[in-house]
């Protein structure tokens, strides 16, 4: 009953009473409100932001970083669960390192380098000169 008077009353722009909240809505008012605020440009025009350039750097060094992880997983023939289980990282971390997604902390790296049975130069060595 209350959903199927809504859009007469939007409609019409009466106040409806919420059966739910008990509380009077004006549609009407609403509605004008976001009509008011509402811009006429198409989706994605406004002002465009400028990337920071420390932030492309960062995401070179995360991606190289998370392309180095996945090589190592690989190469022991793991899945993301397989490094996931053995890290005692969640799945969902593992793709977004391996994708550059996600900032690395110390104690993650220290974590994947146990698992993956691998030097620490495996993961880090370089990785500063490749973002430059």
């Amino acid at each position: 009953m209350f959903s199927e008077s809504v859009p007469q009353a939007v409609a019409t722009g009466s106040t409806l009473r919420s059966l739910r909240l008990g509380t009077d809505i004006a549609i009407g008012e609403v509605v004008a409100s976001l009509r008011r605020h509402q811009s006429n440009l198409p989706l994605g025009s406004g002002p465009k932001r400028q990337p920071d350039p420390r932030s492309a750097a960062v995401s070179t060094v995360e991606a190289k970083f998370g392309e180095r992880v996945r090589e190592l997983r690989r190469a022991r023939g793991w899945t993301q669960e397989d490094l996931s289980a053995a890290s005692g990282l969640a799945v969902v971390q593992v793709s977004r390192i391996e994708r550059g997604k996600r900032e690395v902390r110390l104690g993650t790296i220290v974590r994947l380098l146990r698992a993956l049975e691998a030097p620490a130069g495996a993961l880090l060595d370089d990785l500063a000169d490749d973002s430059t």
